[in-house]
């Protein structure tokens, strides 16, 4: 569901007017959409969102990013969508990156996935696998996963950093074990006071 939030009165309303935090929400995210109501997400749309740019454009189009981000705020969606429309008319590939993404299927079930791709294909694949809400959180080291089981942060290697800031707890059911090592997934084990490792 689209959320608005009303900073001064702490409280969360439906984009139609519903104000969610007196009813029955249980929690909310923030996101860069990926899947709408079962629907994926066009591209044009989830670059307005991000304002990391490189996530869908690559390290390469930083003058291009940065002429966008000169347009913060008056004309970003124009600037975006430019570079969208011309990426796409070029026939150019988006750019495959590691992403941490937050999805809820058909059920209420909430899947949790790490998983290298495009932003645009990753959203077609969501979408076909059954989500009706999918967001990205944010790559490598913005957003860590911590695994009770592993005893350690889920993350990519090369661009983990300490966990600080805000974080989000999920309760889950499963009764399987995670497993261990996952194709393109890294964890950091936790270290104890002394600086042994626990694993």
């Amino acid at each position: 569901i689209d959320l608005r939030f009303d900073v001064a009165n702490d409280e969360v309303f439906s984009l139609d007017g519903r104000c969610l935090s007196r009813g029955d929400l249980q929690w909310s995210v923030s996101l860069v959409p990926l899947v709408k109501h079962s629907i994926p997400v066009e591209a044009r749309e989830i670059a307005t969102s991000d304002y990391d740019l490189r996530q869908l454009f690559g390290r390469h189009a930083e003058a291009d990013i940065q002429w966008a981000y000169e347009g913060w705020y008056d004309s970003w969606e124009q600037r975006v969508s430019e570079l969208v429309d011309n990426h796409l008319r070029r026939g150019t590939d988006f750019e495959v990156f590691y992403h941490s993404i937050l999805a809820v299927d058909r059920d209420g079930a909430i899947h949790i996935r790490q998983v290298d791709g495009s932003l645009p294909q990753l959203a077609q694949e969501l979408a076909a696998e059954g989500m009706v809400s999918a967001g990205l959180l944010d790559s490598g080291g913005s957003s860590a996963l911590y695994d009770p089981w592993l005893q350690g942060y889920l993350n990519h290697g090369w661009y983990f950093r300490e966990p600080r800031g805000a974080v989000i707890c999920l309760q889950l059911r499963a009764l399987e074990r995670i497993p261990k090592d996952l194709a393109g997934s890294w964890f950091k084990p936790r270290r104890d006071t002394t600086g042994s490792t626990d694993i």
